[in-house]
């Protein structure tokens, strides 16, 4: 952070909501900020713009979206969490089985071609029909829930 902030040598920073630390700026963020560089093993390397890792709170006000993870590593170093703020306009892919984890930048407010491997069908997926609760799954627990309703009306006839 030390680094990040030298950029702005007249910062003052302040805590707000008890963890994020904050200070004011006027301007561009990504014209006042340094891009960060995470580096990972094999030679991978995530960048992180400023806009990604600042966040704005108010007015003129911006927060640092890093947070520390409050532990430690094996080898006794601070772990830092990366959350969305840092993942955003990537696509990431979780490969449980391998245990490891990937990304690629990525205009988020375009859409991804997925392939179902089972009807070889692909569909276009965008931003907009991503979500906790999709259509699909909204549709099967209605269905769910009326024959839940059918049966429970049949008992009690």
């Amino acid at each position: 952070m030390e680094k990040i902030m030298a950029q702005q040598p007249g910062l003052e920073l302040h805590t707000v909501e008890e963890q994020f630390s904050c200070f004011q700026f006027v301007g561009s963020v990504d014209n006042g900020f340094p891009v960060v560089k995470f580096h990972f093993n094999g030679s991978l390397a995530l960048a992180v713009y400023p806009h990604d890792y600042l966040f704005q709170y108010r007015d003129n006000i911006w927060c640092v979206g890093f947070m520390s993870g409050e532990m430690q590593s094996k080898d006794g170093k601070d772990i830092t969490l990366l959350g969305d703020l840092v993942l955003s306009n990537k696509l990431v892919l979780y490969d449980l089985e391998n245990q490891t984890i990937g990304w690629v930048d990525y205009n988020c407010s375009s859409h991804i071609t997925v392939k179902d491997e089972m009807s070889g069908a692909t569909y276009a997926v965008g931003a907009h029909d991503i979500g906790s609760s999709s259509k699909l799954v909204s549709l099967r627990i209605s269905a769910v829930l009326l024959l839940l309703v059918g049966v429970l009306y049949t008992f009690m006839l």
